[in-house]
């Protein structure tokens, strides 16, 4: 990738001036695996060059299971997912961000799904807004409801 939402100077990512001609690039290297009723998914991704925020290079890794109780057009299954990634220097309010998802998703048909998912994340740095703010010491639990209609 040329260019990321870690080119800038400030913590902003959605702030389109933020890219300018120092290119903070990134790579990534992803694998999915299908083993029956099983699935494995994986991912590491990396910037090239220190952020300049946190004088920090930035990455991230996520691990994710699912077992399928069945995949047929009503099918369900279990998941989960943990991912980290790494802002800053060690000791710093930027420094993770951790998510830890256990989820169930059930198709009732073609056109409709449903899904709860708990999701626990430590580690806060807001992404819209900001310039400095970032709390390492942030834990946040939620469940999330979610409904998918296809009409």
């Amino acid at each position: 990738m040329l260019g990321t939402i870690y080119d800038g100077f400030t913590a902003e990512h959605l702030d389109r001036n933020q890219f300018g001609e120092d290119y903070n690039s990134a790579w990534s290297v992803n694998a999915r695996l299908d083993i029956d009723r099983i699935t494995l998914a994986g991912e590491y991704v990396t910037t090239t060059d220190d952020w300049p925020v946190t004088q920090s290079q930035v990455f991230a890794y996520r691990t994710e299971a699912a077992y399928w109780f069945d995949r047929g057009p009503c099918g369900s299954h279990a998941s989960v997912s943990w991912s980290s990634g790494e802002q800053g220097p060690s000791g710093s309010e930027f420094e993770f961000n951790n998510q830890l998802v256990i989820g169930y998703g059930k198709r009732f048909s073609p056109r409709c799904r449903a899904s709860v998912e708990y999701v626990r994340s430590s580690g806060f740095a807001p992404l819209i807004d900001i310039t400095t703010v970032s709390d390492r010491d942030v834990v946040q639990d939620s469940v999330v409801l979610g409904l998918n209609l296809i009409l």
